[in-house]
């Protein structure tokens, strides 16, 4: 991560890695197939670690929104870590992948699903937007922290979210 700190991930060659890491390029292969093959390996293990943190934290968040605060936070502790994977031309795997734990996240979420009872299209609906739209406004405030704080975002996203949750429900209600 320290080279791609350095140069795009599509430049590092497993000489520079290996050079880094004081290795031989045999060691280097006797554990990984080629540059991609860390990455992803990177990516999971990031991935893994921030489910894990949501898993800790889900019980206790009683907004949707607020599910972003922790998670922007828990990226900004390695900021040059999440801004390399959310922002380089090989994010596109990674970004899947936030996606896929955002998903399941608030899907196990019971007052969120609550909301959709019988209509599971909608609620696929819904929960793709939400999702790859909180991923979405992640790798644009890593992109850009300067400007944007966690707070900043949170109080943005939970308004926005939770009032078209919330809109949604009471149109539901409404319409039956």
């Amino acid at each position: 991560m320290e080279l791609a700190a350095e140069k795009e991930i599509s430049k590092i060659t497993v000489k520079d890695i290996a050079d880094r890491a004081d290795i031989n390029r045999g060691t280097f292969y006797a554990h990984y197939r080629d540059v991609y093959d860390v990455l992803e390996q990177i990516e999971d293990e990031a991935i893994e670690n921030l489910s894990h943190f949501l898993d800790n934290l889900n019980n206790s968040v009683e907004n949707i929104g607020d599910m972003m605060y922790p998670i922007d936070c828990y990226l900004n502790k390695d900021i040059k870590l999440s801004q390399r994977l959310l922002n380089s031309r090989e994010s596109e795997m990674f970004f899947k992948k936030l996606h896929k734990v955002f998903k399941e996240k608030l899907l196990s979420n019971e007052s969120y699903t609550k909301i959709f009872e019988g209509d599971s299209l909608s609620q696929e609906i819904c929960t793709t937007f939400i999702t790859y739209g909180c991923a979405g406004v992640l790798q644009n405030c890593m992109q850009h922290r300067d400007i944007y704080s966690p707070e900043t975002v949170n109080h943005a996203l939970n308004q926005f979210i939770e009032g078209g949750i919330l809109a949604f429900g009471q149109n539901k209600k409404t319409m039956a």
